[in-house]
């Protein structure tokens, strides 16, 4: 004969009456149905996050905020997505004087040869570069001139280089 559990915060209760109590009831985990993905993993390489449908599960998984000298801070994220395997950076502004690139730097998991993603960002709004797989190494970065701050350090972008660690 089977026995019926039922879960509450503290305690398991057997069909039969008895108890066990001290343990925690499972805690789960229900997001949002998500639609259907057009990509996964290198299939999503340079695509839309939006159009291929991986932003219904998509996490903030490190960011930065730039400091530009306007009230409001520009704020840059980099997304994933577990439905998709990919991985894009996402920028919010308000300063519609905003003027530079927002860059995905690419590289091997194991090493090789670093690319960008690059988009460049004209004033106010919500910006986002092309999609990456999950299988490389990312940063996501806001730049002067769409240059990777960790191989060009001169002082002459203004101060506006700012990234995420490599992932």
């Amino acid at each position: 004969m089977m026995a019926t559990l039922g879960f509450t915060a503290t305690s398991a209760t057997i069909a039969s009456g008895s108890t066990t109590s001290g343990a925690a009831a499972p805690e789960i985990l229900v997001g949002a149905a998500a639609g259907p993905v057009y990509c996964s993993g290198v299939t999503c390489e340079g695509r839309d996050a939006v159009e291929m449908g991986c932003v219904a599960d998509a996490r903030a998984i490190t960011g930065f905020d730039v400091i530009d000298g306007t009230g409001t801070k520009p704020l840059g994220d980099l997304n994933y997505s577990a439905a998709c395997k990919a991985v894009w950076g996402e920028y919010q502004t308000t300063n519609a004087a905003d003027r530079h690139y927002i860059v995905l730097f690419v590289q091997p998991e194991y090493g090789g040869v670093e690319r960008p993603v690059t988009k460049v960002v004209t004033g106010a709004g919500h910006w986002q570069t092309a999609m990456a797989s999950w299988n490389n190494s990312v940063k996501f970065c806001a730049t002067s001139f769409g240059i990777d701050p960790d191989i060009d350090k001169s002082t002459k972008y203004d101060g506006l280089n700012v990234c995420t660690r490599w992932r």
